[in-house]
């Protein structure tokens, strides 16, 4: 769940709301590690192992996000039923299996997403044994990466509007409703001396502290 926290400088009185959303997070994780590994030359000995290693990034932060929005709508659907006890069993099950049940509570007949390659190849670096070096590095590429980001996004896309659940909070929005509170916070201290101040505020929309992104 997004959390939201206001910061107060005490030498200026000025104030920043941070949006803590890690869901979103992990996508643009994703889309910096993706981008960084377009830059550098795959065949190249001077930036191959750069290449590679963004690559790696990318996969991980990927599947880290596919899950994470999986997570999120079973952890909303037990919820509306009264059963947000069983999600702590279900919570470490394998990615398959929450899209089978993603399914099966969305009754849809949308095509599971074909990621079995690119999934291969991340259990490969999780679960990584001895002498499979030059496999790892082999079976690694921009394209297999990039095929399972475009059938992850086509799923997560459709299971929204099946299930009519969002993939998460939107970092946008939550910032824009707390632009329209206007010019002023109110702060309250839990020192009994401090009172109740009115303090300017001021919503940086560059810091780094902000997350952004799409639903």
């Amino acid at each position: 769940m997004t959390v939201v926290r206001v910061v107060i400088d005490e030498n200026s009185g000025s104030t920043s709301a941070l949006v803590m959303n890690t869901r979103e997070d992990l996508r643009h994780d994703f889309e910096y590690f993706i981008g960084e590994a377009k830059t550098r030359n795959a065949d190249a000995p001077e930036t191959m192992f750069l290449h590679q290693r963004f690559l790696r990034a990318a996969l991980l932060s990927l599947f880290a996000y596919a899950e994470a929005v999986a997570n999120g709508w079973l952890h909303s659907l037990l919820e509306s039923r009264q059963v947000g006890f069983l999600f702590k069993r279900l919570q470490y099950d394998c990615l398959d299996k929450k899209i089978g049940l993603l399914h099966e509570a969305a009754s849809v007949m949308s095509e599971k997403p074909n990621v079995t390659d690119a999934k291969q190849v991340r259990n490969l670096f999780v679960h990584f044994t001895p002498g499979r070096d030059g496999e790892a590095f082999e079976r690694l590429s921009l394209v297999m990466v990039e095929t399972a980001a475009n059938e992850l996004n086509r799923w997560i896309k459709e299971m929204e509007s099946a299930l009519g659940l969002p993939r998460h909070d939107d970092s946008d929005e939550i910032m824009r409703a707390f632009e329209e509170l206007g010019t002023s916070l109110r702060s309250v201290s839990s020192n009994p001396n401090a009172g109740v101040n009115t303090l300017n505020s001021q919503l940086d929309s560059n810091a780094d502290t902000r997350d952004l992104g799409d639903r």
